[in-house]
């Protein structure tokens, strides 16, 4: 029983260790720089003369997030 026990041990040190190796491998990812195009088009949809649009101004933000499993990251 207790050389059964001894190898049992034995057996889930070694793959801990073994485990504890491997990790940092999967974490150190190279990241690969990639270039993509992104389009942004913007249309008058109708008259817009009237007074009411006269003192008026529209801003557009356009945010690029890289996202990962774990967190979102502006770019």
């Amino acid at each position: 029983m207790k050389r059964n026990l001894l190898w049992a041990a034995f057996i889930l040190t070694a793959s801990g260790v073994g485990f504890a190796a491997y990790l940092p491998g999967i974490k150190k990812t190279k990241e690969i720089p990639v270039a993509k195009t992104i389009s942004f088009s913007l249309y008058k949809g109708s008259n817009y003369n009237s007074k009411a649009y006269k003192e008026s101004s529209v801003q557009i933000d356009i945010i690029i997030e890289k996202v990962n499993e774990e967190s979102r990251t502006k770019v």
